[in-house]
């Protein structure tokens, strides 16, 4: 999950967050307990749901 936060430039609490708050999204594969990140899907779900204020 570090490589996806800098890949991303999103801080590691933030994408946390994001996947506690999303544990069945596509864009997350679970590896057991880990989380790995789908980047095509997540780069979508950012585009259409984050906002920089």
């Amino acid at each position: 999950m570090q490589e996806a936060s800098e890949y991303f430039h999103i801080g590691y609490k933030k994408l946390r967050k994001i996947i506690d708050e999303h544990p069945d999204a596509d864009f997350i594969l679970w590896n057991g307990t880990r989380p790995q990140i789908k980047r095509k899907l997540f780069e979508q779900y950012v585009d259409e749901n984050l906002t920089a204020i």
